[in-house]
């Protein structure tokens, strides 16, 4: 018999024969098949082309044209043997557990000591262990279809027609008490093959794994992983590394697959050191503000067997200067001396040994991004590395946008005037208060094509990069999977969507979508917390978006599984009363919706998602959401002659033009263009109140338009006209109306890719999406834009705008940010410029107010007593002050961090999670702030307790931070107050313990301590001569 490397790991081989008389006579034997030695791969760690041990080479050999896969885990982690490495013995053991029974083969496992080595796993040639002969059949796996006579025990026969199974004595037991642990069977034939050591030895790996700390490396975890495809030929493939930069020796593991020889791998690990006989590690603040000091530690490594003198070297920099500390460790926090150039520092190092330095450093940039290089030589090898700092302007931000929409459809020319409401100079005459912080001031300019914004500033497009801000929970993951999604559509129905960048924005919407999946319910409903109740209004939101991601060109990189949407559609149907109207199951999460109609508002939100989804759905749930459709549009057809609100009756008149509604829709829609407001430039748009225009200052016969101010109901007021966009579109498309409406939403922007809050931003990019596709006005687009800055030396830069160009997006910085910017545009097309100017203030009087006080806020810092104030302690006392609603939405509330401390996510997400407030439901960290977001605020005060803790010592930090707390669907409610850290301000870098240079720190340089003065050593010679 022929036996071949397919039959790998082993086969069975089984003969029976037919006797005369009609038995049957069976014998099997198992015999194990090594099917991956057809031929070798090597593996080779070649460091000889690098002596410094920075980069090393990988040799390796696979065979022609096969697949090689390389990685490689720290010694610790491999040295568990936990079973998470590839290995031959795991590979055939695998393998193995296609078998039914393996316990009937004979098997030797070896186990190392230390760890060193994996797993082994040797199979031999196991002879037959069946009592019969249809016993030696079920043991090979095989079932007899014969009219022979298959002889098998007596007992055997008698126990299968009772449903039993036979022992191999004269008795029987149930299926139950197969593999139970007790032996039932006298002769143990019920706990015979039964998984039990493999069970405890899978129990032992988890437990040994577990009982480990990771550390999770996010930058050279995977430096050794490489996928290598060997050419047609026969020879070695090179493949360089970048070592990593910390020591710790590291397990290679190899194998090949090749088209005709089939898998290989390496027989043992490679063991490779990147212990380096000098290392260099530089940390340090990742931002500071202007003005600030702080210390760069650098820990010096040596691996060398001798001791070991460094010439520590920070480079020079106009950007930097180094702060010294005088004689006894006397030094000042903001009169510190301060030197520039090359700052040099002998550093003696015993054998095996490491030393610890803090070089103090403070910024001479007002703002921008400085490095600073530091380099350690010895005798042993050179060290360079480089530290990135983000400077940015001292005092608490306040930010002022612009936006003029660039209408060039019937008119050759437009000219505007952007005025920049920061003055030439801070200081105010007579005055002991400044109009900003010195040096905090910057300015940009965008202009971009056609109507949507920036598409796509970045991959993905993010809460942070549309609105300028930080979220989590369902609602902020469905705005970024929803900004994307009708992003690519807009892309698409333009013919602008190019493949590759397909591909890579629905990959990450891929991740987005799992992170919305998480608080997805199995009843079918989606919450914005894990603590939280259902929501009906996010469910319907959730559901529409998901439809919107549902494009059958899309599937092969996104899928919508449809029974996610049909588990969603069945919820909400279980909340539609008699009357047809739809409730909510839980508190509200948009502002809008907590009012006297909001049955009227979610019975438009859950119609406009019913016949949205109704291609999704099938069987029963789509009977009963048609049905269900049918009843919220009657419902809706009722409610439209008492409704007064524009936001109601929009979204009224919406859902039941995209609805089954008849009857009262046309009164409805002509009820709603009646109630339009229109703004002193003639752009049209709906709201319950006036929403005021960019003030406009006039010097000079030349109209100045400044900064938009925050206005109560902002974002109602775009969410509304949105809808009547989208209901105007529906009916009668583009009209001049609508075209108005858009020229009014381009003007409202508040940031750069979005408008207010997410809710109004996402349906207004749907309604801009459907107005872009319907004018066509991208193709007959080609206009020049200047933009000239006059304070600069009028400075100018020209943008060209075609149909190639539509989704280019210019960003230009003001050189000197005071004066104003000139705009000039000539063509034909459309296209929105944008303005963002930023300083910093320090006096409370600058903050910015809402039209209409809703939140009161109190942020009070406590410090330790001891160790340097290195701990930092917020106490934020907030209450909701409106007689209506009684309660406010979703809030957010924003805490600057000092330069130096940090919060660990995971604590602040305990925080949240023990209950610190009642209504705090989760918190996240970013670089610069904390951000902890609330179910609601109410009328009472409340507080709750966060620490801060020191990780980078910084001295004379800025005087002032911010605090804000804002509605997260209407930001235009909220409350800024300055914080003032005085305490933190006037510590100095020894207080910190900055530098190597303070003698009552840990780290001091103690070379100075041996220092003898030359007085002393004339005096000891003229005793001893």
């Amino acid at each position: 018999m022929v036996v071949s490397g397919e039959m790998a790991p082993g086969f069975t081989f089984l003969v029976f024969h037919v006797t005369g008389n009609g038995g049957i006579l069976t014998d099997s034997c198992f015999l194990p098949v090594d099917g991956f030695s057809k031929y070798n791969t090597e593996l080779e760690i070649n460091t000889g082309k690098d002596h410094k041990a920075e980069r090393v080479e990988v040799r390796a050999s696979g065979g022609e044209g096969a697949f090689i896969g390389v990685h490689a885990v720290r010694a610790s982690i491999y040295q568990l043997q936990a079973g998470n490495e590839i290995s031959l013995g795991r590979i055939v053991e695998k393998f193995m557990l296609f078998e039914n029974k393996t316990r009937k083969f004979n098997k030797a496992h070896w186990k190392s000591r230390d760890g060193s080595s994996p797993d082994d796993f040797r199979y031999f040639t196991s002879m037959d262990n069946g009592f019969d002969a249809n016993h030696t059949f079920t043991l090979a796996g095989l079932t007899v279809m014969s009219s022979e006579n298959v002889p098998q025990d007596s007992n055997s026969g008698l126990c299968v027609s009772e449903g039993q199974l036979p022992c191999d004595l004269n008795s029987c037991y149930s299926p139950n008490q197969t593999c139970d642990g007790v032996q039932d069977c006298a002769s143990g034939m019920d706990e015979w093959m039964c998984p039990t050591l493999e069970k405890e030895e899978f129990e032992y790996k988890i437990s040994r794994s577990s009982r480990n700390e990771f550390l999770y490396d996010m930058r050279e975890a995977d430096w050794g992983w490489r996928e290598i495809k060997v050419n047609d030929h026969e020879g070695v493939e090179f493949e360089p590394l970048a070592a990593p930069t910390t020591a710790d020796d590291w397990y290679f593991t190899a194998f090949s697959i090749n088209t005709d020889l089939g898998f290989s791998m390496i027989p043992e690990p490679f063991i490779f050191s990147s212990r380096r006989n000098l290392m260099m590690h530089v940390t340090g603040p990742a931002s500071c503000n202007a003005g600030e000091q702080l210390a760069l530690q650098v820990d010096l490594i040596s691996h060398h067997d001798v001791e070991t003198l460094v010439l520590l070297t920070l480079k020079g920099s106009p950007d930097y200067m180094f702060v010294h500390v005088e004689e006894g460790g006397r030094v000042a926090s903001y009169t510190a001396r301060l030197s520039s150039g090359d700052h040099q520092l002998l550093v003696y190092l015993e054998p095996n040994s490491q030393e610890h330095i803090d070089f103090p450093i403070t910024p001479t940039v007002e703002q921008g991004t400085i490095e600073m290089t530091l380099t350690a030589i010895a005798q042993t090898g050179q060290c360079v590395s480089t530290h990135t700092v983000e400077v940015k302007g001292g005092g608490a931000l306040i930010n002022k946008h612009t936006s003029v929409f660039l209408d060039l459809k019937n008119r050759a020319l437009v000219m505007s005037y952007l005025d920049i409401i920061v003055e030439e100079t801070p200081i105010i005459p007579y005055s002991m208060n400044r109009r900003y912080v010195f040096g905090s001031t910057s300015a940009t300019v965008q202009v971009f094509g056609d109507i949507i914004g920036q598409a796509f500033s970045s991959v993905p497009a993010t809460m942070e990069s549309t609105l300028g801000k930080s979220a989590k929970g369902t609602l902020a993951r469905v705005f970024e999977f929803g900004t994307n999604i009708w992003t690519l559509h807009y892309l698409r129905l333009t013919n602008k969507l190019q493949r590759l960048f397909l591909k890579e924005v629905l990959l990450e919407c891929n991740v987005i979508y799992a992170q919305i999946m998480k608080r997805f319910h199995t009843s079918g409903a989606f919450t914005n917390w894990d603590s939280s109740g259902f929501s009906v209004w996010l469910t319907a939101w959730t559901l529409r978006l998901l439809k919107a991601a549902s494009y059958p060109d899309w599937e092969f990189l996104l899928y919508v599984d449809p029974t996610v949407t049909e588990r969603g559609v069945a919820w909400l149907l279980q909340y539609q009363a008699a009357n047809g109207s739809f409730y909510e199951a839980s508190t509200d999460l948009d502002s809008k919706m907590n009012s006297n109609m909001r049955h009227v508002t979610l019975t438009a939100h859950v119609l406009i998602t019913l016949c949205e989804c109704m291609s999704l759905l099938s069987g029963e749930v789509k009977t009963r959401a048609a049905v269900a459709s049918q009843r919220a549009a009657v419902y809706l057809e009722r409610a439209l002659s008492s409704l007064s609100d524009p936001y109601h009756l929009s979204l009224a008149v919406y859902g039941l033009s995209v609805g089954l509604g008849r009857g009262d829709v046309e009164y409805g829609y002509h009820t709603l263009l009646r109630s339009q407001r229109q703004n002193r430039d003639g752009f049209i748009y709906w709201s319950p109140r006036e929403i005021p225009a960019n003030p406009v200052k006039k010097e000079n016969q030349r109209p100045f338009v400044q900064p938009r101010l925050y206005h109560e109901e902002d974002s109602l007021a775009v969410e509304t006209t949105a809808w009547v966009l989208l209901a105007i579109l529906h009916r009668d498309g583009v009209t001049d109306t609508a075209e108005r409406i858009v020229q009014w939403l381009n003007s409202i922007r508040m940031t750069t890719g979005g408008f207010i809050s997410p809710v109004d931003t996402l349906v207004a990019l749907q309604a801009l999406t459907e107005y872009a596709f319907r004018a066509r006005l991208h193709e007959i687009t080609k206009m020049d834009v200047v933009i000239d800055f006059p304070m600069s030396g009028n400075k100018r830069h020209k943008v060209h705008i075609d149909n190639s160009s539509v989704l280019y997006q210019a960003e230009f910085e003001v050189p000197k940010v005071w004066g104003n910017v000139i705009v000039v545009a000539q063509g034909t097309g459309q296209a929105v410029v944008q303005m963002d100017v930023n300083y910093g203030i320090d006096h409370p009087a600058l903050v910015e107010v809402p039209t209409i006080p809703c939140f009161d806020l109190n942020v009070t810092e406590y410090y330790s007593t001891y160790r340097n104030k290195s701990a930092l302690t917020i106490q934020s006392c907030f209450r909701w002050v409106r007689d209506s609603p009684m309660w406010s939405s979703a809030a957010t509330l924003e805490v600057d961090t000092p330069t130096g401390y940090h919060l660990v996510e995971s604590e602040a997400e305990n925080i949240a999670r023990r209950g610190a407030h009642p209504t705090l439901r989760d918190a996240l960290v970013t670089r610069h702030k904390t951000v902890w977001f609330f179910e609601e605020i109410g009328k009472d005060w409340t507080c709750f307790n966060f620490t801060l803790r020191r990780w980078f010592p910084v001295a004379n930090m800025s005087l002032h931070r911010q605090a804000l707390l804002y509605e997260a669907t209407a930001r235009e409610r909220f409350v800024q107050v300055l914080v003032n850290s005085t305490p933190l301000h006037v510590l100095n870098i020894c207080e910190v313990c900055g530098s190597y240079q303070c003698p009552y720190c840990p780290h001091y340089n103690t070379a100075a301590l041996c220092f003898i003065s030359p007085f002393v050593i004339l005096c000891l010679l003229v005793f001893f001569l």
